[in-house]
């Protein structure tokens, strides 16, 4: 299903609004090729470019130098995204300076950013974007997605995408639901640094320990939704220990002593 109503030279910038960090890139993505059906030259010829937060934050200084990458001259039909990965990030001086690209964005120029919550961005910047929410699904209107799946998969895919079809589909789509699934339950069942798949194995930086805690972060989230009553305050524990080390990890601390101690609580 498509993201926007439109693409190409006539679709604005757009916020995308997801809980989980991978959600919101693999949105990104989706949007990208939505700009490409809809633009009159193919992606090839057009140019897009990433922002990323730098130790946890976006500076004003990264937000300016967008300014001489958005300036160069597009042919006719060429457009160019730029997507700002986890905008919630910047600054306010660099908001403010992002604000002046948004209310004079150089032609065929469009802007893509990503948060879990628009409010940690100023009024001004939201009201001159699209809001796009990417919320997850009730379990039955999940399944009822992936019904070409046997029921096992279909718990499985849910508990593992946290309700998200856009991770559901990716997991599906590279083949992962089957290995993701084995690989997180072996995870938080077997004590650290043992068996064939260790912490090690899985999380060896901290790029990947960002994704396997937001792995741990749909597993407690739907664990939480579908919980008996007496087991809600464990898996409540959980998904606040996983906030918890994303935050963590965001800000550049040691990863294995954040992923220890997450594990920990999982297995508790």
């Amino acid at each position: 299903m498509a993201l926007i109503k439109s693409g190409g030279k006539d679709t604005p910038s757009v916020i995308l609004v997801a809980r989980y960090e991978s959600s919101r890139r693999a949105a990104a993505s989706q949007l990208v090729d939505e700009y490409k059906k809809g633009a009159a030259k193919p992606l090839s010829t057009s140019r897009v470019d990433t922002v990323e937060p730098d130790s946890g934050r976006i500076s004003i200084s990264t937000i300016r130098s967008l300014y001489q990458t958005t300036s160069y001259r597009r042919a006719g039909g060429q457009f160019q995204l730029v997507i700002v990965h986890e905008a919630q990030t910047m600054t306010i001086p660099a908001q403010n300076a992002f604000l002046k690209l948004l209310e004079e964005p150089p032609s065929g120029v469009r802007f893509i950013l990503t948060c879990p919550h628009p409010q940690a961005l100023i009024p001004t910047i939201r009201s001159r974007c699209q809001l796009v929410y990417l919320p997850p699904l009730p379990m039955a209107e999940f399944k009822a997605s992936f019904n070409q799946l046997d029921d096992d998969a279909q718990n499985r895919l849910f508990y593992l995408s946290g309700g998200d079809t856009i991770e559901a589909a990716r997991l599906l789509k590279d083949g992962q639901l089957e290995q993701t699934y084995a690989a997180v339950r072996q995870l938080i069942t077997e004590p650290l640094g043992q068996g064939v798949i260790s912490l090690q194995t899985l999380a060896p930086d901290r790029d990947q320990a960002r994704q396997v805690a937001d792995k741990l972060a749909r597993l407690a989230h739907a664990g939480l939704r579908h919980s008996s009553k007496s087991d809600k305050n464990r898996w409540l524990k959980r998904l606040n220990s996983t906030l918890e080390a994303q935050e963590q990890l965001a800000q550049n601390a040691n990863v294995k002593l954040v992923m220890d101690g997450l594990l920990l609580e999982f297995r508790a």
